[in-house]
């Protein structure tokens, strides 16, 4: 069961901030690594601790929109590769 927890790839939405500035938040979570994004109207407007979270600004438009997938796809293969980096290392 242990391995299964440090070789599963896991995606988990979490919708249950209260910040109207706050639009999505993504938990990622691989073996025992874990690392919210989230995307945001503005980061300055956010309270300080979560200013240094792994944020991605959000854009109503048809630019922002491919501009987004680009950068949650990037967030994504950069978490999954440093968290297997670290794993083989161990």
């Amino acid at each position: 069961m242990w391995q299964q927890i440090l070789s599963s790839e896991v995606v988990v939405a979490d919708l249950s901030h209260n910040d109207q500035n706050i639009i999505f938040s993504l938990g990622l979570c691989y073996g025992l690594h874990r690392s919210p994004i989230l995307l945001v109207r503005n980061q300055d407007e956010l309270p300080l601790y979560l200013r240094n979270l792994n944020c991605i600004k959000y854009e109503n438009t048809a630019r922002g929109a491919t501009t987004l997938r680009e950068k949650l796809t990037s967030a994504v293969k950069a978490f999954l590769a440093d968290a297997r980096a670290d794993q083989l290392e161990t």
